[in-house]
């Protein structure tokens, strides 16, 4: 399956179904918004990868998903689940985001082609230049990965790739049926 980018700079996809929730093979797809605290369904991970909204991209994604939200209590939450699960932990993220989210050491990356960071927490820097080297290699290593703003779900492809599990949550329902629907044999 092809990689689809989730994108607030590019125009989502159309898709018409929302789902909540779903599970096959280990693995699980969930509507959840981060604002609301860690799903329960978070602690079934042994690793942490994800690619956060930006500071721009937020309210489009909320918008999107037809709630409201705020950025620093975003970023607030996205650290309680780091710090909370106490596992290791990969976030691809701006240098705006590095001083609330506090990684332990930090690397450069480049996301689709942009500069950026791989904030590390509990683990140490790995061989990677971009987004896609980084999930794969986490794959690779660990046995289930939490992704708890999957859009598309790049996570589950590289997870499912090495033969491994994910929790994929974000807050968008279409993403999550997207997710069900094209890599875990959800039938309407």
């Amino acid at each position: 399956m092809k990689e689809i980018y989730h994108s607030a700079l590019k125009d989502d996809l159309k898709i018409d179904r929302e789902l909540k929730y779903y599970e096959s093979g280990g693995s699980i797809a969930l509507q959840h918004n981060l604002e609301a605290g860690p799903h329960h369904k978070f602690g079934h991970a042994d690793v942490i990868y994800a690619e956060p909204a930006w500071r721009d991209g937020y309210e489009k994604f909320m918008h999107r998903a037809g709630v409201k939200g705020d950025f620093n209590a975003y970023l607030a939450a996205i650290s309680n689940i780091i710090l909370g699960l106490d596992i290791p932990a990969y976030i691809v993220m701006g240098a705006h985001m590095k001083k609330q989210i506090a990684p332990d050491l930090t690397m450069p990356i480049k996301l689709h082609g942009y500069k950026c960071l791989l904030g590390i927490w509990r683990a140490d820097e790995i061989d990677a230049i971009t987004n896609y080297d980084a999930v794969n290699q986490i794959a690779e290593k660990y046995s289930c990965i939490l992704d708890f703003c999957c859009g598309y779900g790049n996570t589950a492809i590289a997870a499912k790739g090495h033969g491994k599990r994910f929790v994929c949550s974000d807050v968008n329902g279409k993403c999550i049926y997207y997710i069900a629907k094209e890599l875990m044999s959800y039938a309407d």
